[in-house]
């Protein structure tokens, strides 16, 4: 009985979804619908019916499947998420991955990724390099809920910190570090309009005004580089990919070489930065 009801659901499901969803996608969310509301639902079946439907309708509408059912995968992990936290995305996988493949030449790496929000980068290095020491901050209280709860799940122990990294005086707080990274908001409020998908996520996560708002956030992140890297260190960016250029220039002009890495759709996406050691302070 239960497969049958399941098998109209989702044809119901199938015929809604499609007409805002290419074929591939309509069979992920149902995929996800089926695990989280059917098959590992332990209350009887009329409710389950009516949490699958009542999930579907919040899907129809754009609210991203992962604040539906209150995770995302990442890295091999799900991570909680809720609206306070942007939805970790594939490319960022991509940018923890050249952070620990660059890793090696640390025996017991000290990390800090400044704007941490769900905590995903930094959990996932600490998972993957059990012998670092990994820090995490974010202006946001509400991630840093998220994080916290995340950090606990997964059993790390990063210590996350509540901090508004653009106030250059609360750098104080902060030791030197070997790798820092970070996935800072880049998005431009003009190219908001081409991902409907992203009204239900954290705009102070994903959005600046301008060209000149990225440009200045990496230039923050530059000037805490040079005081806070100890030599040989490593800055990691997640960038956006029609500003690459401005943000080359920009490290460049505070004595970061950088090598620029693309992503899997081919976009410029990543930067590695480092001072050579003759040219610390």
């Amino acid at each position: 009985m239960d497969d049958g009801v399941l098998q109209e659901l989702e044809k119901m499901a199938r015929a809604q979804l499609q007409e805002q969803h290419a074929p591939g996608e309509v069979e992920a969310l149902l995929r996800i619908l089926r695990e989280d509301f059917w098959l590992t639902s332990k209350i009887a079946l009329p409710a389950r019916s009516k949490d699958y439907q009542s999930a579907l309708a919040r899907v129809r509408v754009g609210e991203p499947v992962q604040y539906v059912v209150g995770s995302a995968h990442f890295f091999g992990h799900d991570f909680k998420v809720d609206p306070s936290v942007l939805i970790p995305r594939p490319e960022t996988e991509e940018l923890v991955q050249l952070v620990i493949e660059s890793s090696t030449a640390y025996s017991a790496p000290v990390i800090l990724d400044v704007g941490t929000g769900s905590g995903c980068i930094a959990i996932s290095l600490a998972k993957q390099l059990p012998q670092a020491v990994v820090e995490g901050l974010d202006v946001s209280e509400e991630a840093l809920k998220i994080a916290r709860l995340n950090n606990i799940q997964m059993g790390t122990a990063v210590n996350f910190t509540q901090c508004d990294f653009l106030d250059d005086r609360s750098w104080m707080e902060f030791d030197e570090y070997d790798i820092i990274v970070s996935n800072p908001p880049y998005i431009l409020k003009s190219e908001s309009h081409l991902m409907n998908t992203l009204d239900h996520e954290p705009h102070l996560a994903l959005f600046v005004d301008s060209k000149i708002g990225v440009e200045q956030f990496y230039k923050k992140l530059a000037l805490f580089a040079e005081t806070h890297l100890l030599p040989g260190g490593q800055l990691f960016l997640e960038i956006n990919q029609y500003s690459a250029p401005e943000i080359k220039d920009c490290l460049a002009q505070h004595g970061f070489h950088t090598e620029l890495f693309q992503d899997m759709q081919g976009n410029d996406r990543m930067l590695k930065c480092c001072i050579a050691k003759e040219d610390y302070r």
